[in-house]
């Protein structure tokens, strides 16, 4: 493609989400555009095509400081590539900046110079699809109506949250990420008022604890704290929180202050703790409403104490010491339907156990000790899909189980199953309405 096709077709695209977001959302939108590029957004497995190249070593060679508040200019001299360009990149306004209108590049990780490769020819300037901003899930279509841009804020910078904090009124979900962002800021932030606030995600911020205490008084329903590998941290302001629905902790080498023993709100549904030190499930014992449990990478041995959890469907406990005898505690879970046990030392001896579980569909056993014989157990069960990677299994098992069950995608080292990217799958317009759920907007 032309370097200057391209830039042009990305002017044209832009003005579009531009223009389609001045409908939709009550902040006034500058003229001017600059451009937030994000690399390599496609997932799949898919063999190259001759005429597509990747490069995997972009996103690390390419900081993300580097990628932000773009010119047109910039984005053309970051993307086309001696007449290659990915073959589709999603446009849609995030945010307004003083005097420039934000734009999110979400581009493929497939570039090509093949125009017959390139995606959304309906739209008139491939590879470009201008999408509306991210719709609210309260949102709807028939009825229309405008929303804040802000009621999804992602912040990596205290002088974004004070841009934030002056559309407070409007954020339903803040997400903070990154170094300069302290419990110090974060109190200060949780001063402006918040009334809708519902859902609030630390990653990797300099937040141990204190600045989560204002929060513990707002409705909030979930909250997803990922500690910044090494900062010391204290769990215990979580016991604030009595309205959580939603609670994910995850701490890789970072000391936990009080130990590692500390108490979660009684009305969580849903636990993720991925929390090396954890290993007392009787501190989980009030939590009579869950639903799903993540306990990937604790400490963990003993699953003694689950069955009290009646309503539980969904249960993670990869990387952790469970054995083939633990899995005898798991019957009487009546409604478990998804089981994670990769990277755990369960064999085909324990898989008898899980013919005890009537609701189970989703089984994963990648990197375990699972071999041919331990597939009988499996063709017992009305499993939808199970995981087999790095395990005994054998080709000619999986080809007995496929036999035995006809209608059960297996995952194993034997096939490679694919996901279409958006445009691919024959009625191309229902596909880009698909694609507009996933990315919770719609077509411009």
């Amino acid at each position: 493609m032309d370097k200057s096709v391209f830039a042009e077709r990305l002017g044209r695209a832009a003005e579009r989400a531009r223009d389609y977001a001045r409908m939709l959302i009550v902040e006034p939108l500058p003229d001017s555009i600059r451009f937030d590029v994000e690399l390599n957004c496609s997932h799949d497995g898919k063999p190259l095509h001759p005429d597509e190249r990747v490069y995997p070593e972009d996103p690390e060679r390419i900081p993300a400081s580097s990628r932000s508040r773009l010119t047109r200019e910039e984005v053309v001299e970051l993307l086309w590539r001696e007449g290659a360009v990915p073959r589709w990149i999603n446009l849609n306004v995030t945010r307004e900046g003083g005097e420039h209108t934000l734009i999110d590049l979400a581009c493929c990780g497939r570039f090509t110079a093949n125009e017959q490769l390139l995606y959304h020819k309906h739209q008139g300037y491939p590879p470009f699809q201008a999408l509306s901003p991210p719709l609210p899930s309260s949102y709807e279509d028939e009825k229309g109506g405008r929303f804040s841009l802000y009621w999804h804020s992602r912040v990596s910078s205290q002088r974004e949250l004070a841009t934030v904090r002056e559309r407070s009124m409007h954020v339903e979900i803040l997400a903070l990420s990154g170094s300069d962002l302290d419990d110090e800021a974060l109190e200060a932030f949780a001063r402006a008022p918040l009334p809708a606030l519902r859902h609030l995600r630390l990653e990797k911020t300099r937040v141990q604890g204190p600045g989560l205490r204002p929060f513990a008084d707002l409705p909030l329903s979930s909250l997803s704290w990922q500690a910044d590998p090494g900062l010391p941290i204290d769990l215990r302001v979580l016991e604030r929180f009595s309205r959580l629905e939603e609670l994910e902790v995850e701490v890789q080498s970072s000391p936990l202050g009080g130990g590692s023993t500390f108490s979660v709100p009684r009305g969580l549904r849903s636990l993720h703790l991925r929390v090396p030190a954890f290993a007392d499930l009787g501190a989980l014992s009030s939590l009579d409403s869950l639903e799903g449990l993540d306990l990937a990478g604790s400490s963990v041995k003993s699953l003694e104490g689950l069955t009290r959890f009646r309503r539980l469907d969904t249960l993670q406990l990869q990387r952790t010491a469970v054995e083939d005898e633990d899995l005898r505690a798991l019957v009487g879970l009546t409604r478990l339907g998804t089981l994670g046990l990769n990277e755990t030392a369960v064999s085909d001896a324990g898989l008898a156990h899980l013919r005890k579980l009537p609701a189970l569909r989703y089984l994963e056993l990648d990197k375990t000790r699972v071999s041919d014989r331990g597939l009988k157990h499996l063709s017992r069960l009305r499993l939808k899909a199970v995981h087999l990677r790095g395990t005994q299994v054998t080709e000619e098992g999986v080809a007995w189980l496929r036999r035995e069950c006809p209608r059960l995608r297996i995952f194993s080292a034997f096939e490679q199953y694919t996901f279409p990217e958006p445009g691919t799958w024959g009625l191309e317009g229902h596909v880009r309405r698909l694609w507009s759920l996933l990315t919770r907007g719609c077509v411009a």
